[in-house]
Order: structure tokens, then sequence, then C-alpha cells
């Protein structure tokens, strides 16, 4: 199998995301598969980093604790989502 993959900046808002994968044994022919990616003003985050944490469960009933309690906390957040 081989894999070659390439990011190609279009133009200032936008990227090309182009793959192509030979893979004799799973695939009859080699394909090319292409993904736009449109600037955006949102914070992207890396969603993967919750698989397997534990701690987030226990995170947001100890938030809706405080929530029914009236009470919140404006320090639960890290820091590199303030801006």
């Amino acid at each position: 199998m081989s894999w070659r993959g390439r990011f190609t900046r279009i133009d200032r808002e936008t990227l090309r995301y182009e793959y192509t994968i030979d893979d004799p044994e799973s695939y009859e022919s080699t394909f090319t598969a292409r993904q736009w990616m449109n600037r955006t003003d949102d914070d992207i985050y890396e969603f993967a980093c919750h698989e397997g944490n534990y701690s987030m469960p226990l995170v947001l009933r100890a938030a809706r604790k405080l929530e029914m309690q009236g009470k919140t906390d404006e320090n639960w957040m890290p820091s590199w989502h303030k801006r």
C-alpha cells in the first residue's frame, strides 16, 4: 500500500487536501480524493484528544452540579481557550 497526501493553498481563504491511495490488495485501482477547507474565524479543536478521556464525565458532572446550585466557575476553561 502507498499513500501520498498534499495540502495546496488555493487562495487566502481556501486549502485543498488531496491524497492518493494505491493498494492493489484492497482496491481494484488507485484512487485520489480531495477535500476543500475554508478559512474560519472559529477555534479549531482537536476532538480526538477526548478519546479515552475518562475525566470528562466528571468535569461535566461538576459543572452541572454548580449550575443546579446557582454557582459559576469562570476558571474551569483552559488558558488557551480564553481570549
